[in-house]
């Protein structure tokens, strides 16, 4: 019976701290994000570099580029190493189901985030994008507003 009641409090510890951990990790991506960098396969791209991405407290997510904005959601688990982000969009014509998988990290004013743009791909499991692959790896910086 001890046995039992010190591994149901190591859980409950835990599972706080999780939590704790989740919230601290969400307060660190909240705000707008300007994309400086992209690599796509291994390939160093301009089509998102000066895109903005403004998280907010409530899980929604706008990314605005130089010809429109999109409306999507995000979900954060900070328990996973590294942590991941699930992306889905949610403005007109977006697809019901889709998720975008992601990992990310915050450190300081900088954040890294890297995904694949293919619901069926695998969540990436490092920060790189490899020539030829479909992972693309985004370094944003906090914007200063």
């Amino acid at each position: 019976m001890k046995l039992m009641v010190g591994l149901l409090a190591c859980t409950l510890l835990v599972a706080a701290d999780d939590k704790a951990k989740g919230k601290k990790d969400e307060k660190s991506v909240l705000g707008s994000w300007e994309v400086t960098s992209v690599v796509r396969g291994g390939k160093e791209a301009k089509d998102m570099k000066g895109d903005t991405f403004t998280f907010d407290k409530d899980g929604k997510l706008s990314i605005k580029s130089k010809n429109r904005v999109e409306a999507s959601t995000y979900k954060l688990d900070a328990s996973k190493d590294p942590a991941e982000m699930d992306l889905r969009p949610s403005g007109p014509g977006a697809p019901p189901d889709l998720v975008v998988k992601a990992i990310y990290s915050v450190k300081g004013d900088e954040m890294k985030l890297c995904f694949v743009a293919n619901e069926k791909a695998e969540r990436p499991k490092e920060f790189e994008s490899k020539t030829d692959s479909m992972v693309i790896l985004a370094t944003l910086k906090r914007s200063k507003s």
